[in-house]
């Protein structure tokens, strides 16, 4: 998720990955569930996973599609008010469009 939220940087797999709904809904889950998803491969920390993922929407978040599904996500608005990672709070809160916490930190 790391590389993923790093090559999002770029244009051409921005656009790419950004009209991918299933790959934007793994990232959503990831941020909602992060403990499920990191039980389920070993060596993975949740909070972790859960930063990653979260960044990873926030670069793609630039892409139109990719903006439009995220803003309509009523519960990456909810984990975002209730992540307790504040950096999961300021990437969602830039993917999401809003002046989340930190945000202009980051």
């Amino acid at each position: 998720l790391d590389t993923l939220a790093a090559i999002a940087l770029q244009e051409e797999y921005r656009v790419f990955f950004g009209a991918q709904i299933s790959l934007l809904q793994f990232l959503a889950h990831c941020c909602q569930q992060p403990e499920a998803v990191a039980a389920s491969a070993a060596g993975i920390e949740a909070a972790s996973l859960q930063r990653a993922a979260a960044r990873a929407l926030a670069n793609l978040s630039s892409h139109p599609a990719a903006r439009e599904w995220v803003k309509r996500s009523a519960p990456l608005r909810g984990t975002m008010m209730s992540a307790e990672d504040f950096a999961v709070r300021a990437y969602l809160g830039m993917a999401l469009g809003t002046d989340g916490p930190g945000a202009a930190l980051l």
